[in-house]
């Protein structure tokens, strides 16, 4: 609408959350995740506390290496960095000048349409383990549905997968039934990521 609205998101919507991620994304002693979102957005939580929850830490990227793409690399090399997480279209920008040699055990992309193109583009240019497409509004505390990319991907966009562990997703229709499989609908979530009123 464009006007700033508040979404109480609270401290059991956030444990559900964490928990959930700390499982499907195998956090531990190892697990180094890169902080370079800004804490105005809702995202940085996860860059923030995964790590942390998991007995892992939060690297914080620079704010000029956030903006130069080699910077961005070598500072996640130096740090030893695990794990990325961040919107499609910022990893595109830094994808430009990558040094050979780049790896990650995991990188998380969400908030925007994810391509089978960009996802062979990401893995002819870096090393990585796994990836996830990560989807949800911020009323399900961040992201609240994944999916696993596999190697071989089929059509033109990845799925944005099945909800995470402590949410249920519906697609219904204008009567709020359940839609037949491949027929378009609204996106319902229910679960304990729900923020109040929601």
């Amino acid at each position: 609408t464009g006007t700033p609205k508040g979404v109480v998101v609270t401290h059991g919507n956030l444990a559900n959350k964490m928990l959930a991620l700390v499982s499907d994304f195998g956090v531990n002693e190892a697990f180094r995740s890169a902080l370079f979102i800004p804490s105005s957005f809702d995202a940085s939580i996860e860059q923030t506390l995964l790590p942390l929850v998991g007995g892992g830490a939060a690297v914080i990227i620079s704010d000029d290496a956030r903006e130069a793409p080699q910077k961005f690399w070598d500072q996640l090399n130096s740090a030893a960095v695990t794990f990325v997480s961040c919107v499609p279209s910022y990893l595109e920008t830094m994808l430009h000048q990558v040094p050979a040699g780049v790896s990650l055990d995991h990188l998380a992309l969400g908030g925007e349409a994810f391509t089978i193109q960009f996802k062979n583009n990401i893995q002819r240019q870096i090393g990585v383990g796994r990836i996830t497409n990560l989807y949800g509004p911020t009323e399900a505390t961040i992201d609240s549905i994944s999916y696993p990319v596999g190697a071989e991907e089929a059509g033109p966009r990845i799925p944005i997968g099945r909800p995470m562990s402590g949410y249920r997703a519906y697609v219904l229709d204008d009567g709020l039934e359940p839609v037949p499989s491949g027929v378009a609908g609204e996106l319902y979530i229910a679960g304990a990521g729900l923020a109040r009123g929601y």
